[in-house]
């Protein structure tokens, strides 16, 4: 079991043989009983530190790395989500592309839209396509409105 804190909640983060890693709000947790039955870890080693940075509001998904194109601007941005680490490369003028491994899940998506267009999934194939269905279909519901 790992304690974290992502997006401004504490996390308990559990493995359960059944379903592997499972995360928890600590401040949900209510009623806390102890089992009988012994704990059984984990035979997987976890980095903590790189799980959280590429799993978007504790949603888990498929690991893939992906590349980003971020508009310069963003560097802080890419920075506090991946880390210090990341490899970065200019791509054109106020504009620079990094690979980094995600959790595939609409939290991704999501945090990637919240820049309105200044950071755009260009890699792999399959994720541009996902991204693409996303926006389609988030346009088709707002065509259909009645707001």
């Amino acid at each position: 079991m790992h304690c974290c804190n992502s997006d401004s909640w504490n996390r308990l983060i559990a493995h359960y043989p059944e379903h592997g890693l499972t995360h928890f709000r600590v401040d949900k947790i209510t009623e806390i009983e102890p089992l009988e039955d012994p704990r059984h870890p984990s035979n997987e080693s976890l980095d903590l530190v790189s799980y959280v940075q590429q799993t978007f509001s504790m949603f888990g998904g498929k690991p893939e790395k992906v590349a980003i194109c971020f508009s310069n601007e963003l560097i802080g941005s890419a920075i506090d989500r991946f880390g210090s680490d990341i490899g970065i490369k200019k791509v054109y003028e106020g504009h620079f592309s990094t690979e980094v491994q995600v959790a595939i899940s609409p939290s991704f998506f999501s945090w990637i839209f919240q820049f309105a267009g200044k950071a755009v999934v260009i890699g792999p194939e399959a994720v541009v396509a996902q991204m693409k269905q996303l926006v389609k279909k988030q346009s088709r519901i707002y065509e259909m409105s009645a707001l």
